[in-house]
């Protein structure tokens, strides 16, 4: 067995019958039940190193693209700030986006790979507002003590959605 499916397993013992989860919870417990299980731990970096190098490069090549001008410890910059900033590190000029198979600097991006982007973002953009409006849908007539399950059953639930597709 992969080092993922036990894993897997694993989760989705602690997670039946649960109502709620917590996530920090849940990767805290999986450290202990599998930290000291040097087998599991070689699967599991042979199975997921390259993932995590993808996701991490992904990261950093998203970092181009102004959120550096973000802050993490939850207070905000100032407009001074900002410009300040923006003038240190000037987002367009190390902006890194997706397109087709790759990243490209957005300086060195061509006709075709602009559009592919944006087709790529528009393609993403869609998705997520489509099932925001599905959120607002179901919530329009629920009461605020209501649970979905409450309310609708899953034939609900997908006729509301394929109506808004």
């Amino acid at each position: 067995m992969s080092a993922r499916v036990e894993l897997r397993n694993w989760i989705e013992d602690q997670v039946a019958g649960a109502e709620t989860v917590s996530l920090p919870a849940l990767a805290d417990g999986a450290l202990l039940a599998f930290m000291a299980d040097d087998h599991f731990k070689t699967r599991f970096l042979n199975e997921h190193l390259r993932n995590i190098v993808y996701n991490l490069a992904q990261a950093t090549l998203a970092a181009t693209r102004g959120s550096h001008y973000r802050t993490t410890s939850g207070g905000g910059i100032t407009p001074a700030g900002l410009r300040a900033k923006a003038k240190r590190h000037p987002a367009f000029l190390t902006w890194y986006e997706h397109s087709g198979s790759r990243h490209i600097n957005l300086m060195s991006m061509k006709k075709y790979d602009l559009l592919e982007a944006a087709r790529e973002r528009t393609e993403r953009g869609d998705h997520e507002i489509k099932l925001a409006k599905l959120w607002r849908s179901l919530a329009k007539s629920m009461s605020n003590t209501e649970s979905v399950a409450d309310r609708y059953t899953e034939a609900d639930i997908n006729a509301v959605w394929a109506r808004l597709r």
